[in-house]
């Protein structure tokens, strides 16, 4: 609850310091307009920004009983689909088998009991816990693996440790025992391309790549927004302080300005704050591929609303994960307004 009134709180500040809303009449009259349609105050007026003058027309986005309709629905999201995207060991699995690429995950724990090489290891103290790493290290002579949740609480980046060789026991001090508490993947780290590195190289910079399954049973591409990370941080996740960029579905290319989290402080972004590297028509190699990738998932996991998570290396694309409820706000922003997009449409029809 106090993080939720800290967060509120600088919604409140964001809005009020924001030097390029509309005039306060027009804001005035469109929450008038969008309480008598939604029948509630529209905090996502605000939360979205469409309270700025370049926000596009304010009627053309979901309201949030719309947004929670569609990624809550049991229509689109069936519970025996979400069986192998909530769960992250399950999912790697399911692309080894299919031969889609994915990053590979050489161990994995249950709690105490730790899986590597088809052996078993009984895992109760941070010194055990150490010894098991170091072997895993050693024996795949990779420096560095991340440490991911197993089941959806580890969505949005929660639950996500960097564990370095070169700095093991401290590592390993300090959320051992969160490990040994919880059930992790250990999966190597994605070399990202290098064209990608220019823009930030501390995060692996992913696609997030929203498909739909009509009604006919035809599947489609909705949208599609690359994230990226900042000030340091090895994650892009929005919800972290990242931000994202929209991406032109015709030409693989950034449009010019990315798009923080109002909770983040709400920037519009048109060059990356690190590296200043100016988004406007980047050209996203594997562009292509990474589409064609989603459609295969999709053939694998035919759920009928997927998010897919999608990494670029030098060689192609790589799925991170899928998301069952994906976050659609993302590519609402990027398209202006879903309530204009006609499978949004088709969507709100059978929900």
């Amino acid at each position: 609850m106090q993080q939720k009134v800290k967060q509120n709180i600088t919604r409140i500040n964001v809005f009020l310091k924001d030097h390029n809303k509309k005039n306060i009449f027009v804001i005035v009259k469109e929450v008038f307009v969008l309480m008598i349609r939604t029948k509630r105050f529209p905090l996502y007026y605000f939360g979205r920004l469409l309270y700025r003058k370049d926000s596009g027309c304010y009627k053309d986005f979901l309201s949030m009983n719309e947004y929670f309709s569609i990624i809550d629905s049991k229509k689109l999201n069936k519970e025996e689909y979400s069986t192998f995207l909530d769960n992250k060991l399950a999912f790697s699995l399911l692309c080894k088998k299919n031969k889609v690429v994915a990053p590979k995950v050489w161990s994995y724990n249950f709690g105490n009991n730790f899986y590597l090489n088809e052996k078993i290891y009984h895992v109760t103290n941070k010194i055990e816990l150490c010894a098991f790493f170091r072997l895993l290290f050693e024996s795949t002579k990779i420096d560095r693996f991340f440490l991911k949740l197993l089941g959806s609480i580890g969505r949005g980046g929660k639950g996500i440790y960097l564990l370095n060789y070169s700095h093991l026991e401290a590592d390993v001090e300090r959320f051992g025992d969160i490990i040994m508490n919880n059930s992790y993947i250990h999966q190597e780290p994605i070399i990202q391309h290098p064209l990608i590195d220019k823009i930030y190289s501390k995060s692996v910079n992913t696609l997030r790549i929203y498909t739909y399954i009509d009604n006919n049973g035809k599947t489609h591409l909705l949208d599609t927004v690359m994230r990226f990370g900042t000030a340091g941080s090895v994650l892009d996740n929005k919800s972290l302080g990242g931000f994202f960029v929209p991406v032109d579905m015709s030409t693989g290319k950034l449009t010019k300005k990315g798009v923080q989290g109002m909770i983040h402080g709400g920037r519009h972004i048109y060059q990356h704050p690190d590296t200043n590297f100016v988004f406007n028509e980047f050209e996203i190699p594997f562009f292509k591929e990474a589409h064609e990738m989603c459609l295969q998932l999709v053939e694998y996991i035919p759920n009928r609303l997927n998010g897919w998570d999608i990494a670029i290396t030098p060689n192609g694309p790589v799925v991170i994960e899928g998301n069952t409820r994906p976050g659609i706000l993302m590519g609402e922003i990027g398209y202006g307004g879903y309530l204009k997009h006609p499978l949004i449409q088709e969507i709100l029809s059978i929900i």
